[in-house]
C-alpha cells in the first residue's frame, strides 16, 4: 500500500555529508502484522521507550474528531508531548501558504499529523520537508482529499484483527455507502489488496457508484468475477457477510450542478438508505457492524445496543494503533539519529586521517631533529679542536 506515511532515512550529500531525506513507507503483510502485534502490546503498556522528550503536531485544515483526539491520546499516553495548530487563528488568515505554514511547523516538533482537503498537498509537503529539513521528522497522513485515509485502513483491519485473529483474512466484508468518494473505503480496499482470500462486495448509494475499472480491479485483486462485486438492492442480504463496514455520503465533495435548484436536490434522496435495527436483527452472532464516523442518517441509533454493533470499539483501538504507528516511527527516528552520529564520527575521523598524511610524521621530524642535532655537535666538535689546537702552538 502507498503513500500512509513518510519517514526518514539517511542519504548522503554530494559533499559525502549525512542528511536526512524522507522515503516512502511500503506497507507489507509482515509489516502489517508487526504493527498489529506491537499496538497490540502497547496497549497492556503504554509507556514508549521513544516517546518521552518527542512533540507530535496537529495539523488539520478540515474538521476531525476521532483521528485526532486518538493521536493525541495515544502521544499522551506513550509520555510524549502534543502541540496543536489551529488554521482559523493562525498567519494563514494573513495570506500565508498552506506549505509555509508546514516547513514552519516542522521546526517545533518531530511528527506532524496532517489532513487537508487538497489530494496533492501531503505529497507536495513531504517533498518539501525532504529537501529543506536537516533534522528528522515524520509527516503521517490523516486523511488527503477523497484520496486517502491510510490510519483509517490500518484501524479498521486491526479491528477485523481483534475480532477475527489472523481468520480476518479469510472473511467477506461489505462495502456501503459512497463507494465513489469515501476516502475511508478507498484506503481500506488498497489495503485489502494484500489478502486475496478475502472477498470484497460494495453496496454504492445512488449516484456513489465506482467506475467500471475500479471494481474489475477489486476483482481481479480478490479472483472474483466482476459482476459479483456490486450488490443490487434485490440481492442485499446482510447475513451472508462477517463484516458490515458502512459509511456515510460524502454530500461535501459531490459536485453539484449549477442548474440543480435545493428541492430538486431532496428529491433525489427521498428514499436515503438507513441501516436499522431490523437490519442488525438478521446478523449472525459472529458478525461485525464497523462504521468509520461521522454517521448521519445511514445508521440508526438502535443498531447501537446490539452485540454485533463494533463501531465504538473501532474506535478504542483507534488509541492502540496509533501508538504502535508512534512507536515504530520514533524507534526509527532515534536509529537513523545513532546513524546519524555514526556517520558524522566516522567522516570526522576520515577528514582527521586525511589531515595526518599530509602533515610530517613524528619519525620524520624525529630523524630531521637527530641530524640536526649531529651537526650542531659536530660543528662545535671541531671548533673546539681547532681553538685547542690554536692555543698550544702560541
Amino acid at each position: 500500500m502507498s503513500l500512509l506515511f513518510f519517514n526518514i532515512k539517511l542519504k548522503k550529500n554530494k559533499d559525502e555529508t549525512p542528511k536526512y531525506t524522507m522515503a516512502q513507507i511500503h506497507w507489507t503483510p509482515k509489516r502489517i502484522n508487526a504493527l498489529f502485534h506491537l499496538s497490540s502490546e502497547m496497549a497492556l503498556n503504554p509507556k514508549s521507550m521513544y516517546a518521552k522528550d518527542k512533540i507530535l503536531c496537529q495539523a488539520f485544515f478540515e474538521p476531525s474528531t476521532r483521528t485526532a483526539l486518538s493521536f493525541e491520546c495515544a502521544m499522551k499516553k506513550m509520555g510524549g508531548q502534543v502541540i496543536h495548530f489551529h488554521p482559523y487563528t493562525s498567519s494563514i488568515q494573513k495570506g500565508e501558504s498552506d506549505l509555509d505554514t508546514i516547513r514552519t511547523l516542522a521546526n517545533y516538533c518531530d511528527v506532524i499529523v496532517l489532513r487537508h482537503p487538497d489530494s496533492n498537498l501531503y505529497e507536495e509537503a513531504c517533498e518539501m520537508i525532504s529537501a529543506t529539513t536537516s533534522k528528522p521528522i515524520d509527516i503521517v497522513n490523516a486523511g488527503n482529499g477523497s484520496s486517502n485515509h491510510p490510519t483509517q485502513a490500518l484501524l479498521d483491519l486491526y479491528t477485523m484483527y481483534k475480532k477475527f485473529g489472523n481468520d480476518f483474512k479469510h472473511k467477506r466484508i461489505l462495502l456501503v455507502g459512497d463507494i465513489k468518494h469515501s476516502r475511508t473505503i478507498h484506503s481500506l480496499v488498497e489495503l485489502l489488496r494484500f489478502y486475496s482470500n478475502m472477498q470484497i462486495f460494495v453496496y454504492p448509494y445512488p449516484q456513489c457508484e465506482p467506475s467500471d475499472d475500479y471494481v474489475a480491479q477489486i476483482a481481479h485483486d480478490h479472483y472474483m468475477d466482476t459482476e459479483d462485486v456490486v450488490i443490487p438492492t434485490e440481492m442485499l442480504f446482510y447475513e451472508d457477510y462477517d463484516v458490515i463496514y458502512i459509511t456515510r455520503k460524502q454530500t461535501e465533495k459531490h459536485d453539484k450542478p449549477e442548474n440543480e435548484s435545493e428541492s430538486e436536490n431532496e428529491s433525489d434522496s427521498e428514499d436515503p438508505y438507513c441501516f436499522t435495527e431490523v437490519d442488525a436483527s438478521c446478523l449472525g452472532p459472529d458478525t461485525i457492524i464497523m462504521h468509520p464516523f461521522p454517521r448521519n442518517d445511514e445508521l440508526d441509533p438502535s443498531v447501537d445496543a446490539f452485540s454485533q454493533a463494533y463501531y465504538f470499539q473501532q474506535m478504542q483501538y483507534g488509541v492502540e494503533l496509533r501508538m504502535g504507528l508512534l512507536e515504530q516511527l520514533f524507534h526509527n527516528q532515534d536509529q537513523y539519529q545513532d546513524q546519524y552520529q555514526d556517520q558524522n564520527q566516522n567522516q570526522n575521523q576520515t577528514n582527521y586521517a586525511s589531515e595526518l598524511t599530509k602533515r610530517p610524521t613524528i619519525k620524520n621530524e624525529s630523524i630531521k631533529f637527530y641530524k640536526l642535532l649531529l651537526g650542531y655537535t659536530l660543528f662545535y666538535w671541531v671548533m673546539y679542536v681547532c681553538i685547542k689546537y690554536h692555543q698550544m702552538n702560541h
